[in-house]
């Protein structure tokens, strides 16, 4: 059978009668400094109010500031947080905020320790969870530190760990799902996250003329030009 290699071939903009852009992280640049404080702090008031989390969860210092970093994965199984390299190599792990010895990870998951279990196309399955926007990772930071106190209580169990991710996804379920088939509500009436952002959005948000220039040149030339988003629809308008 004859193999046939798929030719793609990239078109100028202005070949294109409509054109489509996603908000985050295309049309909107976070100022990262002002955005990850917020984003973290709206996570752990709802841990703080509605699971009955220390407030010790809502500092941001030096140590959890080290968590929020891309593409930090979390075994669910060991409670871990690891730092992969190529070939899924483990570069470095944690378990809450202690920082596991070479012999310790060897230990977990042999020589060379790698973590096979990652899928690059399953990034959220029932193993692990693999942190890669700004709107993920300070889901990582916060699970540092709740299991860094768990710890202080007693040895933590793989169910503990299961416990500490459905409770993260309380938390960022609350923030970010404002409606459902029935209701919809506004971002002054549910969540923390887009309404805080929204009032702070010259902090939060980066200005970009050279990418406001480009959008009046495409409209100038008869192009249709829209938004594609899944944040909410107050904020993004």
């Amino acid at each position: 059978m004859e193999n046939h290699t798929a030719q793609h071939t990239l078109h100028k903009l202005e070949e294109y009668v409509a054109l489509g852009f996603d908000v985050d992280h295309c049309l909107v640049r976070y100022n990262l400094p002002e955005f990850l404080p917020i984003w973290h702090r709206n996570l752990a008031e709802v841990l703080v109010n509605d699971k009955g989390y220390s407030k010790e969860i809502l500092e941001l210092g030096e140590l959890e500031q080290s968590f929020l970093f891309n593409g930090l994965v979390i075994d669910y199984k060991l409670g871990t947080i690891l730092k992969l390299g190529e070939g899924k190599i483990i570069l470095r792990a944690y378990h809450g905020m202690d920082k596991l010895s070479d012999e310790k990870i060897e230990e977990l998951y042999g020589n060379p320790p790698k973590f096979d279990k990652l899928d690059p196309y399953k990034l959220l399955t029932h193993e692990y969870f693999c942190a890669i926007s700004y709107f993920e990772i300070p889901f990582v930071a916060l699970y540092a530190k709740m299991l860094h106190l768990l710890k202080k209580e007693k040895t933590p169990e793989t169910k503990d760990y299961l416990k500490l991710i459905e409770d993260l996804g309380y938390a960022w379920k609350t923030n970010l799902l404002h409606y459902n088939e029935d209701l919809y509500k506004p971002v002054s009436e549910h969540g923390y996250l887009y309404h805080e952002l929204a009032i702070n959005v010259d902090k939060v948000v980066e200005k970009r003329p050279k990418m406001l220039e480009m959008l009046k040149k495409l409209k100038a030339k008869g192009k249709v030009l829209f938004i594609v988003s899944n944040s909410h629809y107050e904020y993004v308008k």
